[in-house]
């Protein structure tokens, strides 16, 4: 817990942005500082949805490659669903993935992403069925905050797009069963 305001704070896995609901490109994540945060960002709010969009370039190093990423969620009211869609191009080709925090091991079936939280509650997520998943767990034994939060474990699931990109858009579909 020292380590966590401290300058050493970003050492520790889940206070960098790798392990955070945002895109890796290239292997790179957000970098930390208010002069990395999101631009342009609207929102509305009508009756039928709510939208935020935002523009993440500025939040990555150069090295991303970015020449655009427009992020939007929007929120259907009627269907109570989220809708996250990323839309980017890129300066050159790069490893694209988007991870996903979850405090329970998450299941597969086809394009669908279930986290079951008990018996009476599960999220799906329908992403493009081209997109790879891979889990990795990590315990938050170390962290007292964490660990009384999220519980003895988080999943970090990064969906990966099969081969390197310069350019497209990403759908998840989010909503509770």
């Amino acid at each position: 817990e020292k380590k966590t305001f401290s300058p050493q704070r970003y050492e520790i896995p889940q206070m960098q942005s790798l392990y955070h609901n945002l895109p890796i490109i290239g292997g790179e994540g957000q970098l930390p500082g208010v002069e990395y945060a999101a631009q342009d960002v609207s929102y509305s709010c009508e009756k039928t949805e709510a939208k935020l969009s935002l523009d993440l370039k500025k939040m990555y190093p150069e090295t991303a490659s970015i020449e655009t990423w427009r992020r939007t969620f929007t929120f259907d009211r009627k269907a109570k669903v989220v809708t996250l869609e990323d839309n980017f191009r890129l300066k050159e080709a790069r490893e694209i993935g988007f991870a996903l925090i979850t405090p329970v091991r998450p299941t597969f079936t086809n394009d669908t992403m279930t986290v079951t939280i008990d018996k009476d509650t599960k999220v799906t997520a329908v992403f493009d069925p081209a997109l790879q998943p891979e889990v990795e767990l990590f315990d938050t034994e170390h962290d007292a905050n964490l660990n009384r939060s999220w519980g003895e474990h988080v999943y970090r699931t990064v969906l990966k797009l099969p081969e390197a990109a310069d350019c497209g858009s990403f759908r998840l579909v989010f909503a509770k069963q």
